[in-house]
């Protein structure tokens, strides 16, 4: 599945549009200011177009950022799981504890860098999952890396996971939090006291975790990065 190759006006706004079996509507502004829409197939462009419209305050603040965003130029150092990595410029690679990434104009250049904390993302991600998934009697699942900002992580019906890149702005315990999280899902498909007991017989704190996230997710450093 992917959102639609050419955007759609919508209550003039560009739209690119992704239609999926799922209940709800979701919204998100890229930092050329597109919005990107998740929606029901069933949903038509009529019923988007009056969703755009009721969203429109929120829309024009967003797309505010994200070009504020977009223009910020980066520093020398981004936190990654807590630690400082070293953002240098030349060809796009990576190595302990830098990331690399060519010169250029300030979105092209945290695009890269997007791209290169996703890798490192999945083998965090791997690497959480090889050791919680026994713990829980679960085979390791598969999964992806994306880059939600509404969601840090979900679990889908067909066993597969997906993590937002984003978890690495914050540390090794919400990622542990995280993966643990949706690794429940696989035992109990919903939120009901039998799951949380699941998630807290190996993250005894997570009502603090999870506030926590809910608090790094409303910080500066968090907004910058939101529209990537």
């Amino acid at each position: 599945m992917s959102y639609s190759s050419s955007p759609v006006m919508l209550a003039g706004y560009p739209c690119r549009i992704l239609r999926t079996s799922q209940k709800s509507t979701t919204l998100r502004v890229d930092s050329d200011g597109t919005l990107r829409i998740r929606t029901n197939r069933r949903i038509s462009n009529q019923q988007l177009e009056r969703f755009v419209r009721a969203h429109e305050d929120w829309i024009r603040q967003a797309r505010e950022k994200a070009g504020t965003a977009a223009q910020q130029p980066l520093e020398n150092t981004i936190r990654l799981l807590g630690e400082p990595w070293e953002i240098r410029t030349g060809s796009l690679c990576r190595g302990e504890g830098w990331l690399q990434v060519p010169a250029g104009e300030e979105d092209v250049r945290r695009r890269q860098l997007v791209l290169l904390v996703q890798e490192i993302t999945r083998e965090k991600c791997q690497q959480r999952l090889a050791y919680f998934a026994p713990l829980l009697g679960l085979a390791v699942p598969p999964f992806s890396i994306g880059r939600s900002n509404s969601q840090w992580g979900c679990c889908r019906k067909n066993g597969a996971l997906r993590f937002s890149w984003k978890i690495l702005l914050l540390g090794e315990r919400e990622l542990d939090y995280l993966v643990v999280h949706e690794l429940c899902h696989l035992r109990e498909f919903n939120h009901s006291a039998r799951f949380w007991a699941l998630v807290e017989t190996l993250i005894p704190d997570w009502k603090t975790v999870a506030q926590q996230m809910k608090e790094a997710a409303l910080s500066p450093a968090f907004q910058v990065w939101r529209p990537y």
